[in-house]
């Protein structure tokens, strides 16, 4: 999915970029035609380029969220294994910072127990993958690029999906992995989750 979200991040920036300009354009009318002191451009000038970095970093970090929270509450999520990650590429968004996408192989298994291998790409913020592999839960309406991990925190405060967690849990003898969700994807252990332990993230500061 976060490649998808990207892609839809790209057309809304676009949009914004557009309104950006046509904003820019109208300032400078203005300026031109009532002879308004530089003084006033310039401060039109900051609250419009204000307007457009807060815009683009409000979807970067909100717009998968919101896709995923969408698809939990509507109750299309699935169980996924997580054999193995692979780095893919770096992606850099309006705050410069480079996203490390990683290739993550994966079992899903559908309300029917139905077995698919897919490849789906995530933000991740560790590069320890010992934990794997482990099971997570995955937002899935039967579209490839519908699939998002979902983090630990938001399944437990969505009591709605525990009927579906209870099925797949009589049919499998699942190993849970902790997934944590903030710029990025973080992966633990549950083990390692209960016990505090930290896992080194490749950014900082991203993670508190």
């Amino acid at each position: 999915m976060y490649l998808t979200i990207q892609k839809k991040v790209n057309r809304w920036m676009l949009l914004i970029f557009s309104v950006t300009f046509i904003l820019l354009f109208l300032l400078y009318k203005l300026f031109k035609t009532f002879s308004l002191s530089s003084v006033i451009l310039m401060l039109g000038c900051f609250i419009v380029f204000m307007f457009t970095f807060g815009s683009m970093r409000f979807l970067e970090k909100n717009l998968e969220y919101r896709a995923l929270y969408k698809r939990l509450k509507a109750g299309d999520i699935a169980l996924a294994k997580i054999k193995s990650a692979t780095f893919l590429k770096d992606i850099y968004e309006s705050d410069l910072k480079a996203k490390h996408v990683y290739k993550l192989d994966i079992e899903l298994f559908d309300k029917e127990m139905k077995k698919t291998n897919f490849e789906i790409y995530e933000h991740l913020l560790a590069t320890d993958f010992s934990c794997l592999p482990g099971y997570v839960y995955v937002s899935y309406n039967g579209k490839k690029d519908s699939i998002g991990i979902l983090p630990t925190v938001l399944l437990s405060m969505t009591p709605a999906i525990e009927p579906i967690v209870r099925k797949y849990e009589s049919k499998k003898n699942i190993n849970y992995l902790a997934v944590y969700r903030k710029n990025g994807v973080l992966l633990q252990s549950m083990e390692s989750a209960v016990k505090g332990e930290n896992v080194k993230v490749i950014n900082e500061d991203t993670v508190k």
